[in-house]
């Protein structure tokens, strides 16, 4: 017995239950088709020009989801609940002008509204916050690992923001830690470098003394020991040419430790 698939007519093999072939079935896994009959179908399409595709659904007895697999090609009417109340759209937007979402959604967590929902849509406020220019990304590459974050918002002075701003960033922008940008923590670098090395005190870390001390990358080039392999003395050799371009001087200890002393408080 010839058996065809359902969808497209073609003949089909295999298993004696098998209704479609290989790509109606990948189709209707991206696409299902929903289960309405022709009689609902036809009164769908009757009642989509006047009432919102949830009365419809709820009006014929079926699921949204169902609705919508069932009656792909008929255009239905939203029910935008907000759109129908611009006051109450304008007061939830100004009051989140002010004081950002965590506080507008403790204002009206009574009143059953969803803040998310107008503030994305409708957008009736100016931004709370602007997006970082590339001269303050510079920035913030240059006090990476040297300057806190609190220390960095004060820097920047961005709008509503403070040292959260300055992780968000680093997760955001980067996708990366800000920890070695600028020098080798001292747990390790002391295994590489003689006595000598000029370390740093800095903000991060856990702990007190050497948890929070980093090794410059031009100062450990200069200070590592004779007998360290080539690849770490190479490795060492990249980031110290990364660091004198990142602050545009050939030897820029200097103008790190004057960068340090203006802008932090250490």
């Amino acid at each position: 017995m010839v058996r065809k698939c359902l969808s497209c007519k073609v003949e089909i093999s295999g298993h004696f239950n098998r209704k479609r072939c290989a790509p109606c079935v990948k189709a209707l896994l991206r696409k299902p088709k929903g289960s309405m009959s022709k009689e609902q179908i036809r009164e769908a399409k009757r009642l989509a020009g006047t009432m919102p595709r949830a009365l419809v659904a709820a009006a014929l007895d079926v699921s949204l989801s169902n609705l919508k697999r069932s009656c792909p090609g008929i255009n239905f009417i939203y029910f935008h609940k907000y759109k129908r109340d611009p006051s109450l759209v304008k007061k939830v937007c100004a009051y989140y002008e002010k004081h950002g979402k965590a506080k507008t959604k403790e204002r009206f967590k009574n009143e059953d509204i969803k803040v998310r929902s107008i503030v994305e849509r409708y957008k009736i406020f100016e931004p709370r916050q602007r997006v970082w220019r590339d001269d303050e990304l510079m920035e913030l590459t240059r006090m990476a690992g040297l300057i806190s974050f609190k220390d960095q918002a004060k820097y920047f002075n961005r709008p509503n923001a403070n040292a959260g701003s300055v992780k968000s960033a680093w997760v955001k922008k980067f996708k990366n830690s800000q920890a070695n940008i600028n020098g080798m923590a001292h747990w390790r670098a002391i295994n590489f470098v003689k006595p000598s090395a000029p370390f740093l005190q800095t903000p991060f870390g856990s702990g007190s003394g050497n948890a929070k001390r980093i090794l410059l990358w031009v100062d450990m080039e200069k200070h590592l020991k004779p007998d360290c392999p080539d690849f770490l003395v190479q490795a060492v050799k990249v980031m110290a040419d990364f660091q004198r371009k990142l602050f545009g001087v050939k030897h820029p200890r200097a103008k790190i430790l004057k960068m340090i002393k203006e802008r932090s408080d250490l």
